[in-house]
C-alpha cells in the first residue's frame, strides 16, 4: 500500500521538511511528519491527493501553533494528530486501508 507525500513550496521558497517516501502494509500504522524552522505564528496543513488522474487535494488537517489539530469529516475515524507544536505538525494514521494511497503534501501559512 505505496503512500507517498512531497513538500509544498509556495512561492515564499520557504523549507519544510517531511518524512519520506513510504511504503506500508494495509492494517499497519504510519506517521507523517512536517516540520520548519521559520519564526512567528504558523498554521500548517496536511492534504492527501488520492491515487488516480485529474484528482484534486483533500485537506486532511489543519493546526495552528499551539492550537487542536482539526480534521476533515473523512479522516476524523483513524487519522490522529496533537496539533502543531515547536513547529511541527505529525499524523498518524492507524489501520492503514488501501484507500488511504496516494501523495500526502505538508504546507504552511503565515497567520498574522
Amino acid at each position: 500500500c505505496p503512500l507517498q507525500h512531497l513538500a509544498f513550496l509556495p512561492s515564499s521558497m520557504f523549507l519544510l521538511h517531511q518524512t519520506p517516501h513510504s511504503v506500508v502494509r494495509l492494517g499497519d500504522s504510519l506517521t507523517l511528519n512536517c516540520s520548519h524552522k521559520e519564526s512567528g505564528i504558523w498554521t500548517m496543513y496536511w492534504y492527501k491527493q488520492p491515487v488516480g488522474k485529474n484528482v484534486s487535494l483533500q485537506l486532511v488537517v489543519l493546526s495552528t501553533e499551539g492550537t487542536k489539530a482539526e480534521f476533515e469529516e473523512d479522516f476524523k475515524s483513524r487519522f490522529q494528530s496533537s496539533g502543531t507544536k515547536a513547529n511541527s505538525l505529525s499524523v498518524t494514521i492507524d489501520h492503514v486501508l488501501l484507500s488511504d494511497s496516494g501523495t500526502y503534501f505538508c504546507a504552511k501559512q503565515d497567520t498574522l
